[in-house]
């Protein structure tokens, strides 16, 4: 007898993660995954001292409080994923902080459809000092909504140039992943585009904000991710007081809303 086909329940919420050099730390912070038979799973925890992240501050990184949830519900025919999380009280000394961060994905299987929801809030953001106002970027927001598959979206993205201004294909011949921007910032009253790039001695940074990445079985939105380098890509000694080099991510979900092929 045939197999039955099941429905795949799959989120992930990783509140913090780093990868750097200098000295090195390998480090994923609250991570929540849900298991493909479903189910409900919460989190919350706090606070949370990150160590010396960076290297521009002898404070250490600090989060005051994380909560998270993980859901998967439904039948074969009509199912539903969630994840979301917030993030209350970051703290990045010498690079940036921000006073709440919270987003939500859910993902719902249903009369043999995909429909996609997603909301973000962001409030307190200050780069180097530097207070960054945001406003939603609702036309980009409600396109990749409206659009059940990586295909879809890219195919609004050739015929709409405001969405086209603010998403990126790193596919070729119609496949790959499409990266869109759903929060417009706004530093010293101008319109900035991502990256924003503060400069701290030798080092480069680079801070993406709202970077919402639409595969074709899954889709990830990164509130922010910290790029950190030596200015003009010149190689620098690794030393233990100095800037590290390498990435940071603070609230990142992923979901896929798939059946099993």
């Amino acid at each position: 007898m045939p197999v039955a086909s099941s429905f795949l329940f799959h989120g992930e919420v990783f509140p913090f993660g780093a990868q750097l050099e200098g000295p090195r730390v390998r480090n994923v912070k609250g991570a929540l995954a849900l298991p493909r038979v479903g189910g409900e799973l919460h989190v919350d925890e706090g606070p949370w001292d990150l160590g010396p992240v960076g290297g521009f501050s002898p404070q250490p990184a600090r989060v005051d409080r994380v909560t998270s949830r993980a859901v998967g519900e439904g039948t074969v025919n009509n199912s539903k994923t969630e994840v979301a999380c917030t993030i209350e009280g970051l703290r990045l000394p010498g690079i940036l902080k921000a006073d709440h961060l919270s987003a939500e994905i859910t993902s719902v299987y249903a009369n043999g459809q995909h429909s996609f929801s997603q909301e973000v809030v962001l409030d307190g953001l200050q780069l180097d000092g530097q207070v960054a106002q945001y406003s939603m970027s609702r036309h980009v927001l409600d396109t990749v909504q409206a659009s059940p598959s990586v295909a879809a979206l890219r195919l609004r993205m050739q015929n709409d140039p405001a969405v086209l201004q603010n998403c990126m294909d790193a596919g070729t011949n119609g496949t790959g992943d499409v990266t869109c921007f759903v929060l417009e910032p706004t530093v010293n009253n101008t319109v900035a585009r991502m990256p924003l790039r503060i400069v701290q001695g030798a080092s480069e940074i680079d801070v993406f904000v709202g970077e919402y990445r639409v595969a074709d079985q899954s889709r990830r939105l990164t509130m922010l991710r910290v790029e950190m380098r030596p200015a003009g890509m010149q190689a620098a000694p690794l030393a233990a007081a100095g800037p590290q080099n390498g990435s940071l991510v603070f609230l990142e979900l992923e979901i896929n809303g798939h059946r099993h092929p």
